[in-house]
């Protein structure tokens, strides 16, 4: 089994060789995200994909506009995603049509697929891995490619495109469509990106290896200086802040919740999130304050029942209102999540295992050791009003969304390339 790190080489390394180049798209970004898994389980759920789902672009619009956003997820049933989807849509009005593409089960999709096989095969033939995978890879290409002409018939007359995330198949086709048609494109941001090492690689890296549109409208400067790292150019990356639904402003009752939050990554960091749990539990001993687990949408319970001492009292997937509620302080590593909270001036810390990526290695943030972190913890009950300031810095840092509404529109109808 290849370690996660030379897949991502050899990924990388299948978009730069252009083999899989087919009518101006290559398909190798298309495909990319499907290719992290090569367990026997991966390889299967790759042939009933290809074979048997299709694709199904729905229109809503008067399909007149030169703008258009679209959506390619509802199927991941994720409510934030949606609305990140929705609310690009309301911003640009009637200035724009709205395309969601739908993906269903089709007992004759492999009909289709089959025909655009020849082809896929020598559009794999320059990938380095065991001829499985390069078959399955090949039925990946045959299977988008069968989708090429709906999805270009939705870019008709259109000068801009908007998509939820260009890394993700179908919307970096429609992107390499929309590019080589000669439209502007841009794409939103919908969880923290950072580079990934030889320490923590995921298909996650491929929101920066995947990411091809002009304009990416992101969270904030630490977004923009980790894509920097990355060898983009800084104008590429327009400063809107995240795309959530405000908080509902409760009344707070000025009691200082019972217990610590332990905030998990997804299922691509099993590792951390072990070692995280082993900080909660000696947290909870030099503090005497029990804890909460709040999983990732993507992590099931029962994967973290047996990592728990006593002291922890609840494990759940529970919204981020509940949540604040329920914790004094929460402890982290390196998820959406964490963005989150310090939006609302939440305490927070994380642990940095070695696997941390560098764009949460911040001082004030992420700590290397167990008691630097309780160290800090301890500080800060003591002194309230400099975490709070500490929180309100780093909460800029990741995510300015002032005026959002206003700045999103900018962007996406004038194709500004930068904010000041």
């Amino acid at each position: 089994m290849r370690s996660a790190w030379t897949r991502y080489l050899t990924i990388q390394e299948f978009k730069r060789n252009g083999s899989a180049i087919l009518s101006g798209v290559n398909y190798a970004h298309v495909v990319a995200i499907h290719l992290y898994d090569g367990s026997l389980r991966g390889l299967a759920k790759r042939l009933v994909f290809s074979l048997f789902m299709s694709l199904r672009p729905t229109t809503t619009g008067n399909r007149d506009r030169d703008i258009l956003v679209f959506f390619a997820n509802r199927r991941k049933q994720r409510a934030d995603y949606d609305f990140i989807a929705g609310e690009l849509r309301r911003v640009v009005g009637r200035d724009g049509d709205y395309v969601e593409v739908l993906e269903h089960f089709n007992p004759l999709q492999w009909v289709s697929t089959l025909a655009g096989l020849l082809d896929a095969l020598r559009a794999v033939s320059a990938y380095s891995v065991n001829p499985a995978e390069r078959l399955t890879t090949a039925l990946l290409i045959a299977r988008y490619y069968s989708s090429r002409r709906h999805l270009a018939a939705v870019l008709s007359g259109k000068r801009t495109l908007v998509t939820f995330c260009d890394a993700l198949p179908v919307e970096n086709m429609l992107t390499q469509i929309a590019r080589t048609n000669g439209a502007f494109t841009l794409t939103a941001q919908h969880g923290q990106y950072r580079l990934l090492d030889q320490s923590n690689m995921s298909p996650d890296a491929e929101a920066y290896a995947n990411f091809i549109s002009d304009r990416m409208l992101c969270w904030g400067d630490a977004t923009r200086a980790e894509f920097v790292r990355a060898g983009f150019e800084p104008n590429r990356f327009i400063v809107t802040g995240w795309i959530r639904p405000p908080r509902s402003q409760q009344e707070q009752s000025g009691k200082r919740p019972d217990f610590f939050g332990v905030m998990l990554n997804g299922p691509n960091a099993n590792e951390s999130n072990k070692a995280l749990l082993s900080v909660a539990k000696a947290v909870a001993a030099a503090t005497g304050i029990p804890y909460l687990v709040r999983l990732h949408p993507q992590t099931a319970l029962a994967a973290i029942q047996p990592l728990v001492d006593e002291q922890c009292r609840s494990i759940a997937h529970i919204a981020l209102e509940p949540y604040l509620s329920s914790v004094a302080f929460s402890l982290g590593h390196m998820s959406g999540a964490v963005v989150e909270v310090l939006h609302e001036g939440h305490p927070t810390y994380l642990f940095d295992d070695g696997r941390l990526a560098d764009v949460f290695r911040v001082e004030g943030l992420s700590y290397r050791s167990v008691d630097e972190l309780i160290a800090a913890i301890r500080a800060d009950i003591v002194d309230t009003s400099e975490v709070r300031e500490r929180m309100a810095s780093l909460s800029a840092w990741y995510n300015d969304n002032t005026n959002q509404a206003s700045r999103l529109r900018a962007a996406i109808l004038n194709k500004q390339g930068s904010h000041a």
